[in-house]
C-alpha cells in the first residue's frame, strides 16, 4: 500500500507512509520546518503548519463539507452529549500513548447526533500532532478491496488492505449502511481486525 514517489530535491521517497500518496516529501517538510525555526518567524512557521494542516486534511480524505468539524466547534446539545464530548477529547489527547495504543473507538446514535462531527474532529486533532488519520465509509473501504478483484488489476487484496490500515487511525464511518453481504462482513472483519 505504499506509494513511491521522486522527490526533486531529495529523491525517492514513499509517500506520507500510507498508500494514499497525498503527502509531501517528509526530507522537505523537515527543512522547511527548520527553515522557518532559525528564522524564529512565528508567521512562518504558522503558514508552515497550516499548509502541512489542508494537506494532512487533504491526504486524510476528509470530505470538504465536514472540513471545518473540530472539537472545538461542536455543540453538545445534552449531557449525555457532553460526557460523550469528554470522552472524544480525552481519546484525542492520549492517541498513541503506550497504554492507549490499541485501544479503538466506537460511536453509535442515531443520524444527525454528530458522530461524523466528533470522528473528524479527532482526525484534525491527529493531524496537529503530525498523526495521519484516514476517514472512509464502510462502503467505500469494501469497494477498496473488492476493486482488486477485477481481472485488469494490479495491485493484491492484501495491498488494498494495508491502504487502510497504515494510517495512525483508519475512521470508519456508515458502519452498518452497506448491504451486509456474507463477503462484506468477512472484508470489513479483516479491515477491523
Amino acid at each position: 500500500g505504499e506509494v513511491e514517489r521522486i522527490c526533486p530535491t531529495h529523491g525517492a521517497y514513499v509517500a506520507g507512509g500510507y498508500g494514499w500518496g497525498a503527502m509531501n516529501c517528509s526530507a522537505c517538510q523537515e527543512a522547511a520546518l527548520q527553515a522557518t525555526e532559525k528564522a524564529n518567524s512565528d508567521a512562518q512557521r504558522l503558514q508552515y503548519m497550516i499548509q502541512r494542516g489542508q494537506q494532512a486534511t487533504h491526504a486524510a480524505l476528509i470530505p470538504e463539507r465536514f472540513a471545518d468539524r473540530t472539537l472545538s466547534n461542536y455543540v453538545p446539545t445534552c449531557a449525555a452529549a457532553v460526557d460523550v464530548l469528554e470522552t472524544i477529547q480525552k481519546y484525542a489527547r492520549e492517541f498513541g500513548e503506550p497504554q492507549t495504543q490499541w485501544r479503538s473507538l466506537i460511536l453509535c446514535g442515531n443520524i444527525g447526533n454528530g458522530k461524523t462531527h466528533l470522528a473528524i474532529g479527532i482526525a484534525h486533532e491527529l493531524i496537529q500532532k503530525l498523526r495521519y488519520p484516514l476517514f472512509v465509509s464502510a462502503l467505500d473501504a469494501i469497494r477498496h478491496v473488492k476493486n482488486t478483484w477485477r481481472k485488469d488489476s494490479t495491485r493484491s487484496e492484501s495491498q488494498a488492505i494495508r491502504d487502510l490500515i497504515d494510517p495512525d487511525l483508519l475512521i470508519l464511518d456508515e458502519v452498518g449502511v452497506q448491504f451486509g453481504s456474507e463477503t462484506e462482513k468477512i472484508i470489513l472483519f479483516e479491515i477491523i481486525n
